[in-house]
């Protein structure tokens, strides 16, 4: 019984501990194909708009993240900063801090988008974006992209 114990103590401390949620650059190379899109946009803390698209999974939209910090896409997404529009897709090189992942755009105007990654092993990818843009008048638009990929 004694010597049970302490197996017990180990077990129990084994088992309190944290999995470690740390994403492993290696995990994001390679090809990611869009399957779905998740759109939510809010008023204060209400849901005005929540949208899914399944049918992304056919449009042949992708992030292709290689080995040495570069990357292309061709998915693109509109955000406004300071008044102006700006497009992002092509080419890009991109730096992770877990569990932020960072694109530089390689545009004639540098532009940088920061996501989240939610989930990344080796079949499921899904990026979390927020973007709020305050517009004259007072008006405050803010949405939630989830990306869902596979291989």
């Amino acid at each position: 019984m004694k010597k049970l114990i302490p197996a017990l103590i180990c077990l129990a401390l084994f088992a309190a501990c944290k999995k470690d949620n740390q994403i492993n650059a290696a995990s994001l190379v390679g090809k990611w194909n869009l399957n779905k899109l998740e759109v939510k946009y809010y008023a204060g803390t209400d849901v005005i708009l929540d949208s899914v698209s399944n049918s992304v999974a056919n449009e042949g939209k992708y992030f292709q993240f290689n080995k040495d910090g570069t990357g292309v896409t061709n998915i693109s997404q509109k955000i406004s900063y300071s008044g102006y529009l700006f497009t992002l897709g092509g080419a890009f090189t991109y730096e992770l801090s877990n569990p932020t992942l960072t694109l530089k755009y390689n545009s004639a105007t540098p532009v940088t988008s920061i996501m989240t990654i939610e989930k990344a092993d080796g079949s499921e990818l899904i990026l979390k974006s927020d973007q709020t843009n305050n517009y004259l008048g007072g008006v405050t638009e803010h949405s939630v992209t989830l990306r869902y990929f596979s291989r």
